[in-house]
């Protein structure tokens, strides 16, 4: 049985965002949430940063 709150109780649905960084095995070294109203590129130098440098870099735009 679920407890019922009445009106206190708010649903709240967001969309949100991820940004990986991949091994070439394609294994997620990194990655972050974000709001879905947040550009991508505006994490970007944060994921970056916190790997090692790769001897090839393949990004994507969707």
């Amino acid at each position: 049985m679920t407890p019922s709150c009445g009106s206190a109780c708010q649903a709240r649905i967001s969309a949100a965002s991820t940004c990986a960084v991949a091994n070439a095995e394609g294994r997620p070294l990194a990655f972050v949430l974000t709001p879905g109203t947040v550009a991508d590129i505006s994490v970007a130098a944060s994921l970056l940063n916190g790997i090692a440098w790769p001897r090839r870099l393949l990004a994507d735009k969707a």
